[in-house]
């Protein structure tokens, strides 16, 4: 879980991503040592278990709304709006993860976090948050990972968000990959006086095979 306020942020650059969400493998060494050798890096674009789509995404990712939002109704909170400048982010950084080997907030390469990364997809913000997954084989699982850890929890029931993206995509040694973008727009206003603070707290799943950000 990450989450961040910011006031008046605005897009400094817009990165532009594929249907797939998918970012310019030029850009990504798909891990540190293949930053220093180009010929590594070729061979494993080659041959790597590249980010792709799952099967029936419009079903999955529908559905994934509809169970962060059926907690959201549990706790009397309004539903999240989807947006799709942040559904975007959201494809893009699970493609990142699958195709640059790594599962953190923070990314690797170029340092960036959920917040810088909003304000790069043009998406200006008073609040930004992030869920992520990897390995999870079904929406159930992932929701009550989710569920499980204070951190994820009060990211889906922050009465202060508005919007939402999200993606689950597939490739990689930690497949599938679930995300959230939670992003509450400065045209939304200021944020409600009854905000959950954000949780710093790590966490971790009971499963070997399954695990949730910190």
């Amino acid at each position: 879980m990450r989450n961040s306020n910011r006031h008046a942020c605005f897009a400094a650059l817009f990165l532009a991503v594929s249907a797939a969400g998918c970012q310019d493998h030029q850009n990504l060494p798909l891990g540190p040592n293949d930053a220093q050798d180009p010929q590594s890096f070729a061979a494993r674009l080659f041959f790597a278990d590249a980010c792709r789509d799952v099967a029936n995404k419009s079903t999955v990712t529908r559905d994934l709304i509809r169970a962060v939002n059926a907690e959201r109704a549990k706790a009397k909170l309004p539903p999240l709006r989807t947006n799709d400048t942040l559904t975007q982010l959201a494809e893009f950084y699970a493609c990142r993860l699958i195709d640059g080997d790594f599962f953190n907030h923070t990314d690797p390469f170029d340092g960036s976090t959920v917040d810088r990364r909003a304000s790069d997809f043009g998406y200006p913000f008073l609040k930004i948050g992030e869920n992520l997954a990897a390995g999870q084989r079904d929406i159930d699982q992932t929701v009550a990972e989710w569920m499980n850890s204070p951190g994820h929890k009060a990211n889906i029931l922050d009465p202060s968000f508005t919007e939402l993206g999200v993606a689950v995509k597939e490739g990689g040694k930690n497949s599938p990959c679930w995300v959230l973008e939670f992003g509450r727009p400065i045209t939304a206003g200021e944020e409600p006086t009854t905000s959950a603070a954000p949780a710093t707290t790590s966490s971790s799943t009971s499963s070997a095979t399954s695990r949730v950000s910190e």
